[in-house]
């Protein structure tokens, strides 16, 4: 069960990585498929660290949350220390 939850993990972020590609790169994607297939990516990560149990999946918010208009980035010096 746990091969089959991280593999439809990795088959999600996949996709979201692709709808990210192809929205930033060829066409203009919805805001709200890319914020869904986000969510749907890190949900399946939860079910799988859930399975593992391990849940250490703190520092998926921070990606997760992260704006195309957020100038600074997820490595700026509030969030490094």
């Amino acid at each position: 069960m746990k091969n089959k939850v991280l593999l439809l993990a990795f088959a999600a972020f996949t996709l979201a990585a692709i709808f990210s590609v192809v929205s930033n790169f060829l066409t203009p994607l919805s805001p709200t498929l890319l914020f869904a297939a986000r969510w749907i990516a890190i949900a399946t990560l939860a079910v799988y660290a859930f399975y593992k149990r391990s849940l250490r999946l703190g520092f998926l918010w921070r990606w997760s949350s992260a704006r195309p208009s957020d100038t600074t980035g997820l490595m700026s010096r509030s969030t490094c220390g």
